[in-house]
């Protein structure tokens, strides 16, 4: 299974405080707290809780590395879709942070006909990350 690079599938970096230090679809958040960037939106209320993904992305790195699914919503958008990352651990001059890659363009995932269930219940594919990280 191959996931093409969009706005939709992109790698993002958190250390273990919540902040984002690198996000492919969306450098505006670097700097700005996961709960906050959830919070403040007010389409995510009811769907997501930013605090909640903050400690399901660090079971999943804690794990060695693993999946974790979400509701989400886009702007403009009136309905939610379950919206996946793979996520691993990452440390770095004593500080440890959360590398994942979102993916949304998994075909399943929009289908009207055919809910995201067989997709989920199957076998996820595992994933080969490689990581060049520079902290400044």
């Amino acid at each position: 299974m191959a996931f093409g690079a969009s706005d939709r599938n992109y790698a993002f970096i958190y250390d273990y405080n919540q902040t984002c230090v690198a996000h492919g679809a969306s450098p505006g958040l670097i700097g700005r707290r996961l709960e906050d960037i959830i919070g403040g939106v007010e389409r995510f209320d009811g769907i997501l809780n930013g605090t909640l993904l903050h400690l399901g992305f660090v079971a999943a790195a804690e794990k060695g590395g693993a999946w974790v699914d979400y509701n989400w919503i886009n702007a403009g958008d009136t309905k939610s879709y379950l919206k996946l990352a793979y996520v691993v651990k990452v440390q770095r001059e004593g500080r440890e942070y959360y590398l994942g890659v979102g993916l949304s363009d998994v075909p399943l995932m929009h289908d009207k006909d055919m809910p995201c269930t067989p997709f989920l219940q199957g076998e996820r594919p595992r994933l080969t990350l490689t990581l060049t990280l520079t902290l400044t």
